[in-house]
């Protein structure tokens, strides 16, 4: 993002725990945690500005859905992993595949 020439950076996320920590608000006792946040103190001085925003999971679909897809799958090492379209439908998706599966059967 700052090869880019981002200044301005708004950060949504789930953890209210982990949104305190990062503004300094709570301090961070974890020892294993401590090198991250530290490194990310480095990083939060190169913007100008930095807002955090907590979403609740609960209201963030989302969100919920990535964390679902993501504890579902194991990535090796040095693989790269092609990103993932996701698109919105104006209908459930079980309706969409009902209508695929009717044109197939006329095909036959």
């Amino acid at each position: 993002m700052l090869d880019l020439g981002v200044r301005q950076l708004e950060i949504h996320g789930d953890s209210n725990l982990v949104i305190q920590q990062t503004q300094g608000i709570w301090r961070t006792r974890d020892e294993k945690l401590k090198p991250y946040h530290a490194y990310l103190d480095l990083l939060a001085d190169r913007f100008k500005e930095l807002r955090y925003i907590h979403l609740p999971r609960v209201e963030n679909q989302f969100v919920d859905m990535l964390a679902t897809l993501a504890s579902m799958i194991e990535i090796i090492a040095g693989v790269t992993v092609r990103p993932l379209l996701i698109e919105i439908r104006s209908a459930p998706a079980y309706c969409c595949l009902i209508g695929d599966i009717e044109d197939q059967d006329e095909l036959s």
